[in-house]
Protein backbone atom coordinates (compact mmCIF):
# COMPACT_ATOMS: atom_id res chain seq x y z
CA UNK A 1 0.00 0.00 0.00
CA UNK A 2 1.08 3.34 -0.67
CA UNK A 3 1.71 6.17 1.65
CA UNK A 4 -0.60 8.76 -0.13
CA UNK A 5 -3.51 5.69 0.57
CA UNK A 6 -2.32 4.46 3.65
CA UNK A 7 -2.37 8.57 4.86
CA UNK A 8 -6.10 9.00 3.33
CA UNK A 9 -7.58 6.28 5.26
CA UNK A 10 -5.67 7.70 8.77
CA UNK A 11 -7.17 10.75 7.91
CA UNK A 12 -10.46 9.70 7.23
CA UNK A 13 -10.33 7.93 10.98
CA UNK A 14 -9.29 11.08 11.81
CA UNK A 15 -12.50 12.40 9.61
CA UNK A 16 -14.68 10.18 11.40
CA UNK A 17 -13.55 11.06 15.28
CA UNK A 18 -13.55 14.69 14.21
CA UNK A 19 -16.97 14.75 13.17
CA UNK A 20 -18.51 13.41 15.89
CA UNK A 21 -16.23 15.41 18.10
CA UNK A 22 -18.10 19.38 17.34
CA UNK A 23 -22.04 17.81 18.26
CA UNK A 24 -20.46 17.28 22.37
CA UNK A 25 -21.79 20.39 24.55
CA UNK A 26 -18.58 20.18 26.64
CA UNK A 27 -15.57 21.98 25.56
CA UNK A 28 -13.73 19.02 27.12
CA UNK A 29 -15.43 16.18 25.27
CA UNK A 30 -14.61 17.74 22.10
CA UNK A 31 -10.77 18.82 23.54
CA UNK A 32 -10.37 15.03 24.53
CA UNK A 33 -11.97 13.90 21.01
CA UNK A 34 -10.07 16.11 18.90
CA UNK A 35 -6.20 14.94 20.87
CA UNK A 36 -7.24 11.39 19.15
CA UNK A 37 -8.05 13.69 15.84
CA UNK A 38 -4.97 15.72 15.63
CA UNK A 39 -2.42 12.49 16.74
CA UNK A 40 -4.29 10.58 13.60
CA UNK A 41 -4.18 13.98 11.14
CA UNK A 42 0.22 14.28 12.33
CA UNK A 43 0.61 10.72 11.15
CA UNK A 44 -1.43 11.32 8.28
CA UNK A 45 0.92 14.74 7.19
CA UNK A 46 4.16 12.61 8.11
CA UNK A 47 3.24 10.26 5.65
CA UNK A 48 2.34 12.99 3.04
CA UNK A 49 6.37 14.10 3.36
CA UNK A 50 4.95 17.25 5.35
CA UNK A 51 7.02 16.93 8.55
CA UNK A 52 6.39 20.97 9.62
CA UNK A 53 2.46 20.13 9.21
CA UNK A 54 3.38 16.88 11.56
CA UNK A 55 5.07 17.73 13.87
CA UNK A 56 3.40 20.90 14.70
CA UNK A 57 0.04 18.82 14.48
CA UNK A 58 1.41 16.48 17.03
CA UNK A 59 1.95 19.11 19.93
CA UNK A 60 -1.50 20.17 18.57
CA UNK A 61 -2.57 16.80 20.12
CA UNK A 62 -0.67 17.06 23.29
CA UNK A 63 -2.24 21.02 23.63
CA UNK A 64 -5.67 20.16 23.27
CA UNK A 65 -5.14 17.20 25.79
CA UNK A 66 -3.43 19.58 28.26
CA UNK A 67 -6.71 22.25 27.73
CA UNK A 68 -8.66 19.64 29.39
CA UNK A 69 -7.33 20.21 32.46
CA UNK A 70 -6.16 23.94 32.22
CA UNK A 71 -6.75 27.37 30.59
CA UNK A 72 -3.98 29.22 32.19
CA UNK A 73 -1.97 32.03 30.07
CA UNK A 74 1.26 30.52 31.40
CA UNK A 75 0.52 26.97 29.71
CA UNK A 76 -0.96 28.68 26.61
CA UNK A 77 2.06 30.34 26.08
CA UNK A 78 4.58 26.99 26.74
CA UNK A 79 2.26 25.73 23.69
CA UNK A 80 2.47 28.48 21.61
CA UNK A 81 6.84 28.87 22.18
CA UNK A 82 7.13 25.17 21.41
CA UNK A 83 4.83 25.29 18.40
CA UNK A 84 7.69 28.00 17.60
CA UNK A 85 10.62 25.63 18.17
CA UNK A 86 8.88 23.12 16.61
CA UNK A 87 8.28 25.57 13.45
CA UNK A 88 12.18 26.68 13.02
CA UNK A 89 13.13 22.99 12.52
CA UNK A 90 10.52 21.46 10.35
CA UNK A 91 10.09 24.85 8.25
CA UNK A 92 9.81 23.74 4.95
CA UNK A 93 8.59 26.11 2.15
CA UNK A 94 6.68 29.41 2.70
CA UNK A 95 3.17 27.11 3.11
CA UNK A 96 4.38 26.01 5.80
CA UNK A 97 3.72 29.41 7.62
CA UNK A 98 0.17 28.57 6.61
CA UNK A 99 0.57 25.94 9.57
CA UNK A 100 2.06 27.84 11.93
CA UNK A 101 -0.97 30.28 11.76
CA UNK A 102 -3.62 27.35 11.64
CA UNK A 103 -1.03 26.02 14.74
CA UNK A 104 -1.03 29.21 16.87
CA UNK A 105 -4.92 30.25 16.35
CA UNK A 106 -5.67 26.54 17.76
CA UNK A 107 -3.23 27.26 20.85
CA UNK A 108 -5.07 30.64 21.65
CA UNK A 109 -8.30 29.03 20.88
CA UNK A 110 -8.03 25.69 23.25
CA UNK A 111 -6.95 27.81 26.45
CA UNK A 112 -10.38 29.95 25.59
CA UNK A 113 -12.49 29.27 28.93
CA UNK A 114 -15.68 29.33 27.07
CA UNK A 115 -17.09 27.06 24.56
CA UNK A 116 -18.13 29.39 21.95
CA UNK A 117 -14.70 31.78 21.49
CA UNK A 118 -13.58 27.76 21.31
CA UNK A 119 -15.81 26.78 18.47
CA UNK A 120 -15.61 30.31 16.75
CA UNK A 121 -11.97 29.76 16.57
CA UNK A 122 -12.13 26.21 15.62
CA UNK A 123 -14.21 27.61 12.65
CA UNK A 124 -11.47 29.80 11.50
CA UNK A 125 -9.07 27.28 11.57
CA UNK A 126 -10.65 24.83 9.94
CA UNK A 127 -10.38 27.35 6.74
CA UNK A 128 -6.63 27.75 7.35
CA UNK A 129 -6.35 23.72 7.16
CA UNK A 130 -8.46 23.57 4.09
CA UNK A 131 -5.73 26.34 2.19
CA UNK A 132 -2.72 24.35 3.49
CA UNK A 133 -4.45 20.68 2.35
CA UNK A 134 -5.36 21.61 -1.01
CA UNK A 135 -1.56 23.13 -1.17
CA UNK A 136 -0.06 18.97 -0.22
CA UNK A 137 -2.96 17.54 -1.81
CA UNK A 138 -5.23 15.64 0.78
CA UNK A 139 -8.36 15.25 -0.60
CA UNK A 140 -9.51 13.81 2.26
CA UNK A 141 -8.32 16.27 4.27
CA UNK A 142 -9.98 18.96 2.41
CA UNK A 143 -13.38 17.11 2.46
CA UNK A 144 -12.89 16.28 5.97
CA UNK A 145 -11.89 20.20 7.27
CA UNK A 146 -14.87 21.57 5.09
CA UNK A 147 -16.86 18.74 7.44
CA UNK A 148 -15.64 20.06 10.23
CA UNK A 149 -16.44 23.50 9.41
CA UNK A 150 -20.26 22.57 8.85
CA UNK A 151 -20.75 20.36 11.80
CA UNK A 152 -19.15 23.07 14.21
CA UNK A 153 -21.50 25.79 12.59
CA UNK A 154 -24.24 23.12 13.04
CA UNK A 155 -23.32 22.85 16.45
CA UNK A 156 -23.00 25.88 17.01
CA UNK A 157 -26.63 26.95 16.09
CA UNK A 158 -27.90 24.26 17.90
CA UNK A 159 -26.20 24.43 21.30
CA UNK A 160 -26.17 28.34 21.40
CA UNK A 161 -28.18 30.75 18.76
CA UNK A 162 -31.32 28.41 18.45
CA UNK A 163 -32.00 28.60 22.13
CA UNK A 164 -31.28 32.27 21.88
CA UNK A 165 -34.07 32.17 19.12
CA UNK A 166 -36.57 30.32 20.90
CA UNK A 167 -36.66 32.89 23.89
Amino acid sequence: MSSFLLSQIIVACAFAVGMVSFQFRSKNHVSLAWFLTTLLIGTHFFLLDSPEAGALTLINSFRFLTSIFTSRLSVMVFFMMLSCVGFYFTYQSPSSWIVFIAVQLGTYASFRSKDQHFRIFMMCIGSVWVIYNIIIYSPVAIIMEMSFIISNCLAYYRLYLKKESNI
